[in-house]
């Protein structure tokens, strides 16, 4: 109800032009640089070099608006969609999407999680289901943003996360989201967890990199 409030007094404006009703519009999405996405196992259609997506990604961590969350989890969505394009259509049946899980505390200060918003924004794009309970989060930790080596990163989600096993892995196909790939330790951490409860892939997808 209080998102839905803030929406109303707060209309989206693209982060780009401040125009339109769109977080990000199509002409501004149009020139934002496209990332290199040298991991095949993470991919990212935006970058956040740019300052029109950094502030886009503020507004959706931050901002309290349900509103910019969906516009955001369309577009990854649509780019997700594309990107597997040839396997969804085969059989989505063993597809299962899954976001990166924030702790209890988080989420109470936060009062959402961004990541699951854009998974449900994928969802609903590539009409995989998502399971918001499989990756569970055992600790806090220090946001990975303020962790500055590579080293420092592992060692702080290191155990961090748990899967709850009253739901099955072996065999199935995982999709991971997040909103944003810096060294790609959180979904390279949950990636292995899942292999190693018998998943058959683990794709991760971020919406900037």
């Amino acid at each position: 109800m209080w998102k839905k409030l803030l929406d109303l007094l707060f209309p989206i404006r693209c982060a780009g032009c401040a125009k339109g009703t769109s977080i990000l519009c199509a002409k501004c999405l149009t020139n934002i640089p496209r990332p290199i996405n040298e991991l095949f196992d993470i991919q990212a259609p935006l970058s956040y070099q740019d300052k029109a997506v950094a502030k886009a990604i503020w507004k959706l961590k931050y901002g309290q608006s349900s509103a910019t969350g969906e516009l955001l989890g369309d577009i990854l969505g649509e780019f997700v969609l594309d990107d597997l394009s040839e396997m969804i259509l085969l059989d989505i049946s063993n597809y299962i999407i899954v976001h990166v899980p924030l702790s209890r505390k988080r989420i109470q200060m936060r009062g959402y999680n961004q990541a699951l918003i854009l998974a449900m924004g994928v969802s609903r794009k590539t009409g995989i289901s998502i399971n918001a309970n499989l990756v569970v989060k055992t600790k806090e930790t220090p946001p990975q943003v303020s962790l500055k080596s590579r080293k420092e990163r592992l060692r702080n989600l290191r155990g961090a996360f748990a899967i709850n096993e009253a739901y099955q892995v072996p065999g199935k196909f995982f999709i991971v989201i997040d909103d944003v790939h810096t060294t790609g330790t959180t979904i390279r951490e949950i990636s292995n967890l899942l292999f190693g409860y018998g998943a058959k892939n683990v794709q991760g997808y971020t919406l900037a990199h």
